[in-house]
């Protein structure tokens, strides 16, 4: 038997800093059902699951019977993206043999298609795969069992590249969360530093399900975060946008320069300074 669940209470006081939540009645379940608490608790692995501008606890708690826990491998709490709790896993080991699988279906992933560089890779290796249609007897077998199988490495190996970086952006934001937790500022700050974390890890998960790349605003980046593709594409197109190009008076545009009514413009306010 496995208990698990936000339990909102604890049993001992070593499981709390400060707000009291220990429940009875939790303890007489776990007696009542001979359950052992998965993680052991010392004072250097508190381990708090949830913490509040009050203080902290572990009120996310697993339960197992003695059978499992001769099974039992390792206990750990970890920092997760959609909850502002900590997750709770386990690993146990089980006698229960693995039913074989195949390799199943490749899908391309049409979001690639969108990316203007790897639109241009594309047409370089298209271009490379044309000039090897001499090797194959037809257009067929060429197409058949030469270009089917590098579209697929192709798109492969983006797919790999852009999962590297995102599970390294994602491990920054866990470490960065973890510094957060011991920092000695005030609580308030952190719960501040953690929320705006908490939204960087959901926005880069939903990003990634939707195929698209990571806004990072330039406000919002903390120190050590890299910015995206999309992120620098944005800074161009405002940059862009802020460039002026033509510059109009009451009987229309203006035959000289932007540049140089912007000098003009300097020189007269030094004159009046």
């Amino acid at each position: 038997m496995i208990l698990a669940s936000d339990f909102n209470c604890v049993i001992t006081s070593d499981d709390y800093t400060r707000q009291r939540n220990c429940s009875k009645a939790l303890a007489r379940l776990t007696q009542g059902l001979d359950l052992i608490d998965v993680w052991e608790a010392t004072p250097a692995r508190t381990a708090y699951t949830h913490y509040t501008a009050t203080g902290a606890s572990r009120i996310d708690r697993m339960y197992i019977t003695h059978d499992l826990r001769r099974r039992q491998q390792f206990a750990e709490t970890v920092a997760t993206a959609f909850t502002d709790h900590f997750a709770v896993t386990l690993r146990l080991t089980m006698d229960v043999p693995c039913s074989p699988r195949g390799k199943g279906y490749w899908r391309i992933n049409v979001s690639f298609l969108s990316d203007p560089s790897f639109l241009q890779t594309t047409k370089e290796n298209w271009e490379k795969w044309r000039t090897d249609m001499k090797y194959y007897p037809n257009r067929v077998m060429w197409w058949c069992r030469y270009v089917k199988r590098m579209i697929r490495q192709l798109f492969g190996r983006e797919g790999a590249d852009l999962r590297h970086d995102r599970i390294e952006m994602e491990n920054f934001y866990y470490s960065a969360i973890y510094s957060a937790i011991q920092d000695t500022t005030p609580q308030t700050t952190q719960a501040v530093a953690l929320k705006k974390l908490k939204a960087k890890i959901i926005r880069l998960n939903s990003k990634h399900h939707l195929g698209m790349f990571i806004d990072n605003r330039e406000q919002d980046r903390i120190k050590g975060e890299e910015t995206s593709l999309h992120h620098l594409l944005k800074i161009r197109k405002r940059q862009a946008q802020l460039t002026v190009h033509q510059v109009y008076d009451t009987d229309g545009p203006l035959k000289t320069s932007p540049a140089d009514i912007i000098a003009s413009l300097y020189r007269l306010y030094e004159t009046k300074v």
